[in-house]
């Protein structure tokens, strides 16, 4: 049997690849208490807005354990100058990202304020769901949330499953905002074996020339 010319033999396997490769990074989704729309203060964020800011991959959930004195409410301003979302005096406050099925959760970042303006030890911590590890934290010695401006949070943490965010150990005087992730949807095994026939294709085009 003849064999396609170079260009042709090129131009299938370029489209099996690209076909079977897994899909890329989904574009980064950035939340904020603003966006929310409130024109007042003390809302149970959950309650009046069940799941916001979630997409296709990600849910998120502001109230993951309800009774808990953790439940985030919005405040329109005074967080280091911004809006935000806090919790009770003396808890941690506990946001989570969900990983929808077939999706592969990865928090970029998130900015944390103080109330009223004013300097804060803030800790924080970032936990996979899964596996209960903890991904990522910070627990302050001194004033690490600054007044003004306060402060972003940059890490890349993934899951499976999904991420909770805790930021106290005081959420009355410690708000967040802006939090930014993605998702990556996770290739099913037929896909996989898609791809590694591509490559196969491209070794044999070489061996063949050789």
């Amino acid at each position: 049997m003849k064999l396609p010319t170079i260009p042709l033999r090129r131009t299938l396997i370029a489209a099996t690849l690209a076909a079977a490769l897994p899909a890329t990074v989904q574009a980064s989704t950035t939340v904020t208490i603003e966006s929310m729309g409130f024109t007042a203060n003390n809302n149970i964020i959950q309650t009046a807005l069940p799941f916001f800011g979630s997409t296709p991959e990600v849910t998120l959930n502001w109230d993951p354990l309800p009774g808990g004195g953790g439940t985030l409410l919005n405040w329109l301003d005074s967080y280091s100058g911004r809006a935000a979302a806090y919790c009770g005096s003396g808890v941690d406050c506990r946001l989570d990202l969900l990983a929808n099925a077939g999706s592969v959760v990865t928090l970029d970042s998130f900015w944390l304020g103080g109330w009223p303006n004013t300097n804060r030890q803030i800790a924080w911590s970032v936990i996979d769901l899964g596996t209960g590890d903890v991904l990522a934290s910070d627990t302050p010695t001194g004033p690490n949330v600054p007044g003004v401006g306060g402060t972003t949070v940059i890490l890349f943490a993934s899951s499976a499953t999904g991420l909770r965010i805790q930021f106290g150990p005081d959420g009355f005087n410690g708000g967040i905002n802006d939090i930014t992730f993605s998702a990556t949807p996770v290739p099913e095994p037929g896909s996989w074996a898609l791809w590694l026939a591509g490559l196969g294709g491209v070794a044999l085009v070489v061996r063949r020339r050789r």
